[in-house]
């Protein structure tokens, strides 16, 4: 009985629904009706299944779940619930209606393949290297092909079509399972050299085609090749130009297939010629390919392979369909008629004129799960590659402009290019030389507009060369890619922006890929800028340990206020960081041979546990100072080096020609503010949030202040010491004092003020002591 097992988003089962019947079934059963499962080989796999409404289990079908059904080879295959439909039938019974997508194909399609790029390697090692990260491992592997891939920065899906394209063979999704846990245990990739087998079935007309159908095309057809191979290995490990058959000679006469001067990169077919040429000069004309073989390098070698590719694409294609009845689902006695998806069968219509009897593969599997005998089987001789399934999901999800979008200033130019267009005239030459070529004027009136296409590659102009009386080409594009000096473009829809050059044996390469920027340079990643960051990475450049991982970055940053809720950082800003040993601030310039040479300003150093401020040097040994400007409203006077503001200046370097000097000098005031007081403090903490003058310089009043308690020195001059006088003391009114005249005064606190009670000063060659008595009198006091 076919079963449809549902698990949940998590993935672990929730019910399993068998096929509904005509008879009564217990109401609480999950059931399901119109079950299909329809599969293409290297296509599309889905499954579609309706439920009742109102039923218990039903309620898992929903949107996101998994289905998972066993195929008619045993093996289970996992599908996830996409959409939903509901409705009601004629007795008004509600149904939903689930539309399933194989697991495999939906899940790759997320998954990432960052750069894997096997050569001349194995299917199964290749395949094992595509998966890798993802959930799914490589299965069965009977393809036996060596070849290479080139899977980068693109989504799995797209590097399994890769994979395909190079290595042949096609695939199958399935996953294994545990019946007793009801667990689901492995993810598999199955790739067949060929799926299906020849049981010796033959389908014929009368008996079990339902329909058939024959069609026949010569879009593809072509009369003549152009072979060519990988190319000579040039000194960078890149590759010359293409290997060609030019050095090759063919003559019937010597049993050759056909006739191939030396020099004729091309071989061709002269019956096909005359049979479909397009009429040129009153003559057939040949119809062109440029097949390429990247594995292929000698030229006796790649013309036998151009002479086999033309023998099939030298006539129209001629593909076959047929729907057919699988009778082995009948009964028994009809076991002999079983064909799988993949099956070698044998088609045979009388209907045909003349008759069809060919070999064709069932390559469309619609199994009725249901009622069996409604499978539809569908055969033929041509079907798609994996690789149209992903054009399929591209195509579903292409974006366009919408109405009401803002039209840019690329728009407008685009708008004019065409109105440009509309009015202008357009001249069409073509002969074997110049291949086809469109200009704006006769090519004798020196076009400044011309587009030419020959031998595989288009060719644009904008402007006539007078030198070589010729288009001046500026736009090339061929199988290699385009070549222009300048592109204009609005939006870049890509999943990855490569801007590579080389130089010498040095490589640069620019990326832009999921909104960040990444620049390598010569194959190691520097910088990536994205999202609020630009991070940095090492060079390995001079040291004997090369490291080339993350160094720092400069990002946004943000901390809390201390008035803010728990959780909020209201204080936003930049951030300078590193991971390794220092940050500095510095100026370059340049040294010896030209390099540029970073003078650091500013350095905090991690590994020297250290911070340094340094000023920038003259470049003679005169004395030199490094500066910290605390205020930076003020700007140093580059002329003669005075600044306003406060500031703290390290002196060092030669003064005098041979004296080294180390001073330190601190300025405090604003030389535009000379009326403010400005002060320079010291204070030790006491505790969290509680802290103590230790010393005090009061600018305006030259004092300077020890201790919390106003002990001072202040000094001043006065009308008698013009030149400078000191006073020492415990408060304003309670100090010593010394001029320059000579004069010492000791002044105390006696109630009311200040009072003078000792005085000593110079007379002469000596000095008079004087000291007030109790009774306010001064009295000298002997010295000898």
């Amino acid at each position: 009985m076919a079963m449809i097992w549902i698990f949940g988003i998590d993935e672990r089962l929730r019910t399993t629904l068998t096929k509904g019947e005509n008879e009564i079934v217990d109401e609480r059963a999950g059931i399901y009706y119109d079950g299909w499962e329809d599969e293409e080989i290297n296509g599309t796999h889905s499954l579609t299944f309706s439920v009742p409404a109102d039923r218990p289990d039903s309620a898992h079908v929903i949107e996101g779940n998994l289905a998972m059904i066993e195929d008619r080879t045993g093996a289970y295959r996992l599908f996830e619930i996409v959409s939903l439909d509901e409705y009601h039938d004629e007795e008004g019974t509600l149904y939903k209606e689930a539309y399933c997508e194989d697991q495999g194909i939906s899940e790759l399609n997320d998954e990432a393949v960052i750069d894997v790029r096997p050569f001349s390697t194995t299917a199964r090692n290749a395949l094992e290297r595509v998966l890798n990260g993802s959930r799914w491992r490589a299965g069965t592997v009977t393809v036996t092909k060596i070849a290479g891939m080139n899977g980068y920065y693109e989504n799995t899906i797209k590097a399994l079509a890769s994979l395909q394209e190079n290595f042949g063979g096609e695939y199958r999704f399935r996953v294994t399972f545990n019946e007793t846990t009801g667990e689901i245990t492995g993810r598999f990739v199955d790739l067949f050299d060929h799926r299906g087998t020849n049981r010796g079935k033959r389908f014929e007309w009368g008996k079990d085609i339902v329909s058939s159908q024959r069609t026949v095309s010569i879009d593809e057809l072509k009369t003549r090749v152009y072979p060519r191979g990988r190319g000579e290995e040039t000194g960078s490990g890149g590759f010359g130009r293409r290997t060609t058959i030019a050095d090759v000679g063919w003559s019937k006469a010597n049993g050759d297939p056909a006739d191939k001067p030396l020099g004729q990169e091309w071989i061709g077919d002269e019956e096909a010629r005359q049979r479909w040429g397009r009429p040129k000069d009153g003559v057939p004309g040949w119809s062109s390919g440029f097949p390429v073989w990247e594995d292929i390098n000698d030229p006796n070698e790649l013309i036998q392979l151009g002479w086999e590719y033309l023998q099939k694409v030298k006539n129209p294609r001629v593909t076959f369909g047929f729907k057919v009845a699988d009778l082995s689902l009948i009964g028994e006695e009809y076991s002999h008629e079983f064909s799988n998806l993949g099956d070698t069968v044998v088609i045979i219509d009388d209907h045909f004129d003349p008759p069809v009897e060919v070999q064709a593969r069932v390559i469309r599997l619609k199994r009725c799960l249901n009622d069996p005998t409604k499978t539809e089987v569908t055969c033929g001789n041509y079907y798609q590659e994996f690789s149209q399934v992903i054009r399929n999901i591209d195509q579903e999800i292409k974006k366009k402009v919408g109405v009401g979008d803002s039209v840019s200033l690329l728009d407008q130019t685009m708008l004019n290019l065409q109105d440009q267009f509309r009015s202008t005239l357009g001249f069409e030459y073509a002969t074997p030389l110049l291949g086809r070529m469109w200009t704006n004027r006769p090519i004798e009136e020196k076009p400044d507009s011309v587009v030419q296409i020959k031998g595989g590659m288009i060719a644009i102009s904008n402007e006539w060369d007078d030198v070589n009386d010729e288009p001046r080409f500026r736009f090339f594009a061929n199988g290699n890619g385009i070549t222009a000096d300048e592109i204009r473009t609005g939006t870049l829809n890509a999943d990855l922006v490569n801007v590579e050059t080389y130089s010498g044996e040095n490589s640069r390469l620019a990326r832009i890929w999921n909104g960040a920027f990444y620049s390598y340079y010569d194959d190691s990643l520097s910088v990536v800028a994205g999202g609020y960051i630009v991070a940095f990475y090492d060079n390995g450049l001079y040291t004997p340990n090369p490291d080339y991982s993350y160094t720092g970055s400069i990002s946004l940053a943000w901390y809390a206020r201390s008035d803010d809720e728990p959780g909020d950082q209201s204080n936003r800003g930049i951030a300078i960081a590193t991971e390794k040993d220092f940050v500095t601030i510095g100026h370059n310039k340049a040294s010896e041979g030209g390099v540029r040479k970073l003078t650091s300003n500013l350095i905090f150093d991690y590994h020297a546990y250290s911070t340094g401020i340094y000023g920038p040097s003259k470049p003679s040994a005169e004395t030199f100072s490094d500066l910290i400007i605390i205020d930076s409203r003020r700007r140093l006077d580059e002329e003669n080096g005075s600044a306003n503001g406060p500031r703290i200046r390290l002196m060092s370097g030669i003064k005098n020609s041979n004296k080294r000097v180390g001073d330190i000098e601190m300025i405090i005031g604003d030389g535009e503010l000379t009326s403010e007081s400005a002060n320079f403090t010291i204070y030790k903490n006491l505790a969290m949030d509680s802290w103590e003058q230790v010393f005090r310089i009061q600018g305006r009043d030259d004092t300077a202040f020890l201790g919390p308690d106003g002990a001072r020195l202040d000094w001043s001059p006065n009308s008698t010491d013009t030149n400078s006088a000191i006073r020492f003391g415990c408060d304003p009114y309670t100090y010593m004092y010394i001029g320059s005249t000579g004069r010492f005064h000791w002044r105390v606190w006696d109630g009311s003020g200040s009072n003078l009670v000792m005085t000593l000063e110079s007379s002469g060659s000596g000095a008079s002591l004087k000291v007030k008595d109790s009774s306010g009198t001064f009295r000298p006091v002997s010295l000898s």
